[in-house]
């Protein structure tokens, strides 16, 4: 299983960070903290995201339902990606296809919120 699970892991990690499309600006979100939940693999993938004073853009996310090695990887890779590239556009991160799915509709709505306010 081990034989398996790291060449699997390792192509995740690759595939989650091989390259974003768009970035939003910062100067485009209104300061506050925005949360949002979408379904994912086993439960909810809950997404906050705080806007600081001077634009800066900061990430958590909590998929307590989720498994650890699987959607919890998934949910950790896709957090650091978009911390690195300040990006909605992420990608998917294989084996986990639905849990990324309900991280990156929940970020993209507390994004989305965080335009609007």
């Amino acid at each position: 299983m081990k034989r398996i699970f790291m060449p699997v892991l390792a192509l995740a990690i690759v595939l989650a960070f091989a390259g974003c499309v768009t970035k939003s600006s910062a100067l485009d979100y209104t300061p506050g903290t925005y949360s949002a939940r979408a379904v994912g693999y086993d439960g909810y993938v809950t997404v906050e995201v705080t806007v600081d004073e001077n634009g800066g853009v900061s990430v958590t996310a909590d998929a307590p339902y989720e498994t650890d090695f699987i959607g919890g990887m998934a949910v950790t890779i896709l957090t650091e990606n978009f911390m690195e590239t300040k990006s909605e556009e992420l990608d998917i991160i294989s084996g986990a296809t639905v849990t990324s799915e309900a991280f990156i509709r929940a970020l993209k709505e507390a994004l989305e919120q965080a335009r609007n306010n």
